[in-house]
């Protein structure tokens, strides 16, 4: 789901909100458009996409990621998937980027998983960059070490 907040409406007054492109979603509701009319307090309209699943692209990936939006207050959570036909170590990356593309943070956990098993990771943006996020990249190196990777990145945009 995705949730907009529109700045400068009046209150009994009708507007009309569309369906903005999310970038890795295909919108998936019945109305791309729809009409409100706006009263004092709380007035949401929920707009619903599906996640485009993407392909695996290098042969030598081990791991899928997916990267996603669970609910309308924007909590997001990292899925890695083993494909492999054995167990699998490896390390996820979650990075934190601003609109110029600069690496604010990012948090780093160690994964094991057996073949086909999933691995769920909570992403908890820090208060503190919050609001300078433009969006986040997922991606697993098989150690850090060495640094190599071992899936496709996945990105999404807040």
């Amino acid at each position: 789901m995705y949730s907009q907040t529109i700045s400068n409406i009046y209150y009994y007054t009708v507007q009309e909100v569309a369906a903005p492109p999310v970038k890795g979603y295909t919108f998936s509701g019945e109305k791309e458009i729809v009409t409100i009319h706006l009263a004092e307090g709380s007035n949401t309209v929920t707009f619903v996409y599906d996640r485009i699943e993407s392909e695996v692209k290098d042969p030598d990936n081990k791991w899928k990621l997916i990267l996603n939006k669970r609910d309308v207050q924007g909590d997001i959570v990292c899925a890695a998937e083993n494909i492999t036909d054995r167990k699998q170590n490896g390390v996820m990356i979650i990075g934190y980027y601003d609109n110029n593309g600069i690496l604010l943070d990012a948090n780093i956990v160690e994964i094991e998983a057996n073949p086909g098993e999933n691995i769920s990771y909570n992403v908890e943006i820090p208060d503190e960059i919050r609001s300078n996020i433009k969006e986040i990249r997922a991606f697993v190196w098989d150690n850090l070490k060495d640094m190599k990777s071992a899936a496709d990145m996945e990105i999404i945009g807040i």
